[in-house]
């Protein structure tokens, strides 16, 4: 058996077993010696309710600013385990989830479980016909799903449970546990995946198949320190890992938004979530390898599978991961996920041309059989089959198919055991690893999921005016596979067009398995035999995807640029203004590519699902001209800093005109990180000029927009504040408010709201809340402006040197420091107007609670002479004398350095801990 030390300094793979010579047997019980132990007849949900009572304050998911602790996740699902009782719900009973990743499918699972029934996870992407066919062969008698989703239901008699409408009923129920229900040989759920005829079957995964996949097993580290991304759908058998990995280990799972447009968005979404765990099908590793390999640094631990894995790419990882362990992890659903693992070593040998799939993981055996089911020599093929506790029951309501694919074990020492026939060719490597060759059968792997290619063949078949179709999956680039399909007409018949046929196919099969081309022919290639010789079949005319629309050149350099991006990245010649990304064979992959070319080459954030708002060349110009100009899309100012986290969320405004113009502050993320780990962080961002001159009451008119926005997204206090200079004039602001509507306020954190970069003159009036001038019209504003216009010309030399003398320790971990777009002093002139105009155009008026002052320790070089001397900066008028000082490294400018902001993040979770001030002033 081979051991994986717990650290190993070069994160090399050590086997015990020493190199064989090719043809010779290796006796099978020494090549399958994975026993371990583990807790083998233990539920799922009785791991989790283990934990649970160990740490209930311990956060077990995250989805954005929402959270959920072990404690509230297992009330919850106590919750609604005892209405499924109530409805009839017990050990084998099949219950149906209808919903997106989201924090209620983990609970709508966790409590069917703890009822000792069985969850059956619905895609809602997935096809009427298809969801209607699983309803019908599971006879689900309950189905959870919420509102919105109940549409897509097809006709059906199970009992409905609306996991938001439903909900203030549910949660009257008692929270307490209750007796176990179940054993570890109960099924836990049922994983549709593609049949041969076009019928989906329907995988049986029991307890203990699950419970062997996380423990007693070496090619992955779980425990309470691991976060675990939640990217894959809930129907797709890798969820059982990033869900219940973590889970069962007191670890986090963090779940992934809908949609991750870019590699920079993944990058995020796993720094934001401090994920260290990962699961990537080959063909997405491959393009965030290929993009953005940076986006996966922070990782301990990638495992990538779903197909082959590609050489070079994985070089490329271990070449730009130097921290990250990658493994290999192979198996069919039929296995519970994981059959066989491989953590690479880093000195993956110069003549490898294939990736190992490795060994059998802990209690999981593995036998290389010929027709005859005898153990074929070392270095000869053989059909894979698997064995041990992660073998499923069988197929649901499928016994001739069971009996097919899950057959007698005859080396096992046991009565009783089976082996699961998978189709996949493998052989022994002389070094005792395994390798992977193919398939017996049409089955492949497309972006991770299992396509049989003649289910979709016969459901071309089946479309009116169709006479033979073949089905072949093509190389798509560095993106994997992409089906295309070859279809003839039938006689008398007109040949079908193409969007009739991806109609028709849209109402049958799961978007994954239609074809991204469709190639006509008046007949299909014949081998001397009569089959269908698919070497032959030709590939698609990168033209004809344009169909019936006629080329329209680009129309100026952005849409040329972007046509070029677009033709490399899709493999086509020539690309028009008109032409649309997915007809063109686009595919969720490739647009990720594309996304993450686009914004380097036009230094540009694209918009989420930037790509499905504007698919053709010319709507993609029209999006990149308005972010290269500046111009925002109209929606909320909140912005997330960082989403994720349990604690409360804190909500700063940082200083200068970046609240207004929409730059942003770059020391916004770094302060995020020093922040309590679990704490979300938000900011706003308005458009608060017009022709860039400020217009009376700018401070109140925007407050109001941010506190509109903050409740939209956050209708319950208390609400803690921040803000520096400009930004801390905006937080006092919006506190008083959110106190005048009645919502509570918690920490107020004020960094220097006084700029000491005004005259005394100013400055005296200022602290006495009293504007020096009261301006009533544009003209008055115009004046102001040129006034502070003039005093900027005098302060300049002394003050323009401060913006890009930021360290690039402050800057968002997402931009590389040659990426950053640094202020031009014209916009930092404009930007001092700006703010001046606004602060003096607005009274603040009275504050009555307690503020925290965060007051530099210095003056900026040569403005010692503009420095307000009350060390309450003037506040006192305004909110009395409940005001605690906190010093801070630096000056007005600096104190947002990396000295000050640790400072300033300590004391912010010292004030947010008591809930306002954190001391006398």
């Amino acid at each position: 058996m081979r051991i994986m030390p717990a650290e190993d300094t070069d994160r090399s793979v050590r086997c015990e077993r020493p190199p064989t010579e090719v043809g010779s047997h290796w006796p099978a019980a020494e090549w399958n010696e994975t026993a371990t132990d583990y807790p083998r007849d233990a539920c799922i949900h009785e791991l989790f309710e283990a934990r649970a009572r160990e740490a209930p304050e311990s956060v077990a998911l995250v989805l954005g600013s929402d959270v959920l602790t072990y404690g509230e996740l297992a009330h919850r699902s106590n919750r609604l385990a005892r209405r499924l009782l109530d409805l009839g719900v017990g050990p084998d009973v099949f219950v149906g989830i209808l919903l997106e990743r989201s924090l209620e499918s983990v609970v709508a699972a966790l409590s069917v479980l703890k009822t000792g029934g069985a969850y059956v996870p619905l895609d809602p992407s997935h096809p009427p016909e298809q969801l209607a066919f699983q309803l019908e062969d599971t006879q689900a008698p309950v189905l959870l799903t919420r509102t919105a989703l109940r549409p897509l239901l097809p006709p059906h008699t199970a009992a409905v449970v609306c996991l938001d409408s439903d909900w203030p009923s549910v949660s009257r129920d008692s929270t307490d546990p209750f007796p176990r229900l179940g054993s570890a040989e109960d099924l836990a759920c049922v994983m549709y995946t593609s049949g041969s005829t076009g019928r989906p079957k329907g995988v049986m995964v029991t307890h203990r198949g699950v419970v062997r996949l996380l423990f007693g097993v070496d090619y992955v580290r779980l425990g309470p320190d691991s976060v675990v991304l939640h990217m894959a759908p809930p129907a797709f058998d890798a969820s059982t890992f990033e869900v219940w990995g973590p889970l069962l280990h007191g670890g986090r799972c963090v779940i992934a938004p809908d949609a991750l447009p870019s590699a920079r968005e993944l990058g995020r979404v796993l720094r934001e979530g401090r994920v260290n765990t990962l699961w990537l099908t080959a063909a997405l590793y491959n393009v965030v390898i290929d993009e953005a390999p940076e986006a996966l640094a922070s990782l301990d631990q990638l495992l990538i599978g779903g197909e082959a894995l590609s050489v070079a790419h994985v070089r490329r990882g271990l070449d730009r991961l130097p921290t990250t362990r990658l493994i290999n992890g192979y198996g069919p659903t039929e296995g519970t996920t994981f059959t066989c693992c491989y953590p690479i070593p880093r000195t993956l040998g110069q003549d490898t041309d294939s990736v190992p799939i490795g060994w059998p993981i802990g209690n999981t055996r593995v036998h290389l059989l010929d027709d005859a089911m005898r153990p074929v020599p070392v270095g000869v093929t053989g059909e894979l089959y698997v064995g041990g506790d992660g073998i499923a029951r069988g197929y649901l309501n499928r016994p001739g198919l069971t009996a097919k694919a899950f057959v007698p074990d005859p080396f096992a020492a046991s009565p009783g055991s089976r082996l699961y026939r998978t189709g996949d060719l493998a052989r022994w490597r002389p070094d005792g690893l395994l390798e992977f060759l193919g398939r017996t059968d049409d089955q492949v792997k497309v972006r991770g999921f299992r396509v049989e290619l003649g289910a979709v063949e016969a459901a071309l078949r089946r479309c009116p005016g169709v006479a033979g179709a073949a089905v072949l999956a093509r190389e798509n680039g560095p993106g994997g596979l992409e089906l295309v399909a070859y279809v003839t007409a039938a006689p008398g018949s007109l040949q079908p067009q193409e969007s009739d046929l991806r109609t028709h196919l849209a109402a049958c099969l799961p978007k994954f398995m239609i074809p991204s081309a469709f190639v006509p022919l008046n007949s299909l290639p014949l081998t001397p035999s009569g089959k269908v010789d698919r070497r032959a079949l030709p590939r698609p005319d990168p033209a004809a995807r344009r169909g019936e629309t006629a080329y329209v050149a680009p129309q100026d350099e952005v849409e040329a640029r972007l046509a070029a991006v677009w033709g490399e990245v899709l493999g086509v010649a020539s690309v028009g203004a008109t032409d649309d990304f997915f007809r063109l064979g686009g595919t969720s992959l490739t647009a990720l590519r594309l996304v993450t070319r686009v914004e380097h080459a036009f230094r540009v954030r694209l918009p989420p699902l930037a790509l499905l708002r504007a698919p053709t060349v010319g709507e993609l110009a029209a999006v990149v001209r308005a972010q290269g100009s500046g111009e925002r899309p109209v929606g909320s100012s909140l912005v997330a800093i960082r989403a994720a986290g349990m604690a409360p969320p804190f909500f700063f405004l940082a200083g200068g005109t970046s609240v207004l113009d929409g730059r942003g502050a770059l020391y916004l993320h770094r302060l995020a990180e020093l922040l309590d780990p679990g704490r979300p962080m938000y900011t706003f961002v308005g458009e608060g000029f017009d022709s860039g001159i400020a217009t009376d009451h700018l401070v109140e008119r925007l407050a109001a927009r941010f506190v509109s926005d903050l409740r939209a997204d956050f209708p319950d206090g208390p609400y803690h504040l921040g803000g520096h200079s400009f930004g801390a004039f905006l937080a006092l602001e919006m506190a008083r408010q959110l106190q005048k509507l009645g919502k509570p306020v918690g920490l107020v954190a004020l960094l220097d709201p006084l700029s000491p970069l005004y005259p005394k003159k100013l400055v005296r009036r200022e602290r006495r809340w009293a504007p020096p001038v009261r301006l009533a019209n544009h003209s008055a504003v115009g004046r102001f402006a040129e006034s502070a216009g003039k005093m900027w010309e005098r302060l300049a030399p002394r003050t323009v040197t401060v913006a890009p003398s930021i360290p690039t320790d402050s800057l968002d971990p997402a931009d590389s420091p040659d990426t950053v777009i640094p202020p031009t002093e014209e916009e930092i002139r404009l930007g001092f107007i700006k703010e001046s105009v606004a602060r003096y155009t607005s009274i603040p008026r009275p504050f009555p609670g307690r503020v925290t002052l965060f007051r530099p320790l210095e003056a900026p070089p040569g403005h010692a002479g503009f420095s307000c001397d009350d060390p309450f900066n003037g506040l006192v008028p305004l909110v009395g004398p409940g005001i605690a000082v906190v010093p801070v490294p630096g000056n007005h400018s600096t104190m947002v350095w990396e000295a000050g902001l640790r400072v300033t993040a300590a004391g912010v979770e010292e004030g947010m801990r008591r809930g306002a001030g954190i001391g006398k002033g």
